[in-house]
This record gives structure tokens, C-alpha cells and sequence, in this order.
């Protein structure tokens, strides 16, 4: 990693910390760069606000998500869904705090954006491309409804189970 990677990460971190504690807009920069061992002159050169660290983070998120699962041009409802809700899980402490900071709209942003990759180009499961906008709203909201209803109930079901609500969903 870089230098700048190490700052960026132990800011990213920092800030998921503090906001177990308390709400963003109450976490001064100050407080986070102390956290973090870092300068403020290193938060602004890498970050605008505390908003976009979480934006990074929730996208890198995707990215290594994405990235890691080599055999994703065949569809596997249930496999893929659990894979994905597993990996939610992993990230439950960002999923939390979105929530809790009433920013769950970040999350909602990015996951639109690669929800829509995945369905269209990888997938291939484009069957009306008259209706695609619809179809794709309609799909990345149901699940982002269904996801933070899971995360408000502290990740209760299985991922297992959130597969099968998935696929029975999908299969709809």
C-alpha cells in the first residue's frame, strides 16, 4: 500500500469507529484526524467530508465484491445472493452506520450503479429494453428495501436464508 492508501484507510477506519459512538455531523474532522494519526491537511487532500470517505469506502466495497467472484457471467440466484448477503455481513459496521447516520442513500447510489452492470452486461438479463430503466428501478429498489430491512434488524436471518427470500423474490 501506499502512503497515501495507509492514510486513506486509517481515516476510512477511524471515521466507522467513531460513528459507533456518535452521529457524523457530530464527529469534528479534528476528532477524526486525531483518531486516525493523521493531519487535516491529509483529510482534505484526500477527502472533501466526512460524507465522502463513506462514499469511497461503499464503493470500494462493490469494487472488491465485484472483483472477487471470478464466475460471475453465469447466473446462480442463490449462490451469488448469499455470497452477496455474506459479504454485507462482513461489512456490517458500514451498512450500520449508513443507516443509523440516515445515509443509507449512499449505499442505495452505488449499489444502483453495479446492480445495473451486473443485470445488464454480465448477467444479460435484459428482457425488454424498452422497459430496462423500469425493470432495473423496480429490481435495485425491492432489494435495497429488502437489504435495509436486514440491516435495521441487525442482520437477524441468515445468509442463507436472505438467499432464499432472494430467490424466491426473484423468481417471481
Amino acid at each position: 500500500m501506499t502512503e497515501n492508501e495507509v492514510v486513506r484507510a486509517s481515516i476510512t477506519e477511524s471515521l466507522l469507529l467513531l460513528m459507533e459512538k456518535e452521529r457524523l455531523d457530530k464527529i469534528t474532522v479534528v476528532e477524526l484526524t486525531r483518531k486516525a494519526g493523521v493531519s487535516r491537511m491529509s483529510f482534505y487532500r484526500n477527502f472533501q467530508s466526512k460524507e465522502e470517505v463513506l462514499v469511497v469506502c461503499t464503493e470500494q466495497m462493490f469494487r472488491n465484491f465485484v472483483d472477487r467472484i471470478p464466475d460471475f457471467g453465469q447466473l446462480k440466484v442463490f449462490e451469488d445472493s448469499k455470497a452477496f448477503f455474506c459479504y454485507l455481513r462482513v461489512h456490517g459496521r458500514l451498512m450500520r452506520n449508513l443507516v443509523e447516520a440516515d445515509l443509507f442513500g449512499i449505499f442505495f447510489e452505488t449499489f444502483s450503479r453495479y446492480f445495473a452492470t451486473l443485470f445488464v452486461e454480465v448477467y444479460e438479463l435484459d428482457r425488454s429494453p424498452d422497459f430496462r430503466s423500469y425493470e432495473l428501478s423496480y429490481r435495485v429498489g425491492g432489494l435495497a428495501n429488502i437489504i435495509l430491512a436486514w440491516v435495521q434488524s441487525n442482520f437477524r436471518e441468515t445468509d442463507e436464508e436472505m438467499a432464499n427470500v432472494f430467490r424466491y423474490l426473484y423468481e417471481l
